[in-house]
C-alpha cells in the first residue's frame, strides 16, 4: 500500500485495539450482569434513560466488572513481551540479546522474572485498593469465621429431634 508507519506506533495502536477489545467485552458482562429489574425500578421512580444509565446500572456494572479490569490492566502490561516481535526494545528483546551474546540463559531469563515483578508486584499491590474500595463486607455470613467473629462467641445449642410415635426410642 505504500504506508511507513512506525514499530512504537504500530506497537501500541496494536495494544490498544487488544486492550480495547478486551476492556469492552469485560464492561459489557458487566452491564449484563445486572438484572432488568434495577432498570424497571428506576424507570419505576421516576428516572430518565440516562438517569438510569448513569446512577443505577453503571455504578453496579463497574462493581462487577472491576476484577477483570485489573486482571486486563495486568494482561497489557504483560502483553508488551510482543514488541520483541516487530523489534521494539522491550525486557523480553533485552533479554533475548544477552541469551545470544553472553548464552547466559539462566541469569538472562532470572533477571527477565525479577523485573516483570518490580514492574507488576506494584501494580497488583495499588489494584487492590479500588477492589478493597468497592467489595462490600458479608452483613449476615452463612458460617462464622475469624475475620468477623471471635472464638469465644461460638455457641453451641441443643437441638431437640422429634421421633415418629412409631418408633421406640430408650430414654437416655
Amino acid at each position: 500500500i505504500g504506508i511507513s508507519i512506525k514499530a512504537e506506533i504500530c506497537g501500541v495502536m496494536g495494544l490498544a485495539f487488544l486492550g480495547g477489545s478486551y476492556m469492552a467485552e469485560t464492561f459489557r458482562s458487566g452491564i449484563e450482569a445486572i438484572d432488568v429489574i434495577q432498570k424497571e425500578s428506576a424507570y419505576s421512580l421516576g428516572f430518565n434513560k440516562l438517569q438510569t444509565i448513569i446512577y443505577i446500572i453503571m455504578p453496579q456494572a463497574i462493581r462487577v466488572s472491576l476484577h477483570g479490569i485489573i486482571a486486563n490492566i495486568m494482561f497489557l502490561l504483560k502483553e508488551t513481551s510482543v514488541f520483541s516481535a516487530i523489534s521494539i526494545m522491550d525486557l523480553m528483546f533485552t533479554a533475548k540479546d544477552l541469551i545470544g551474546i553472553y548464552y547466559n540463559t539462566i541469569e538472562a531469563l532470572l533477571m527477565l522474572v525479577v523485573f516483570y515483578l518490580i514492574i507488576l508486584l506494584p501494580v497488583s499491590i495499588v489494584t487492590v485498593v479500588p477492589d478493597a474500595i468497592v467489595s462490600e463486607p458479608v452483613a449476615n455470613p452463612t458460617f462464622p469465621t475469624i475475620f468477623n467473629i471471635p472464638p469465644s462467641e461460638f455457641k453451641v445449642f441443643p437441638v431437640a429431634v422429634e421421633t415418629p410415635s412409631s418408633v421406640n426410642v430408650p430414654p437416655v
